[in-house]
């Protein structure tokens, strides 16, 4: 049996718009936010529970309070890699995703 897809409501995906906007040096360009956007949004809903999602966009959003000042550089991955990192040390021993 497959796990429920688990669905990020519009107040998180406004979030991750944020976090994406940040990321855009075209910041006016909707499209280019939606793709970086995109992986923010991917491995937000690859969480394991709704319970689980929490962690994950309390990771985007610490890494984005911590960068706010640096200039976009279009790189998701580099976004997530650095959240991911934040996300292991909030959920270690939590048996979290």
């Amino acid at each position: 049996m497959t796990a429920p897809e688990i669905l990020a409501d519009a107040r998180s995906r406004a979030k991750v718009l944020t976090f994406a906007a940040a990321l855009t040096s075209e910041k006016d360009n909707a499209a280019a936010v939606a793709v970086n956007a995109s992986p923010l949004l991917a491995w937000l809903e690859d969480a394991s529970s709704e319970d689980d999602m929490y962690p994950r966009l309390r990771a985007m959003t610490l890494h984005h309070l911590n960068t706010q000042c640096d200039p976009p550089d279009d790189n998701p991955e580099r976004f997530l890699t650095e959240a991911r990192t934040l996300y292991a040390f909030m959920t270690a021993g939590l048996g979290g995703g």
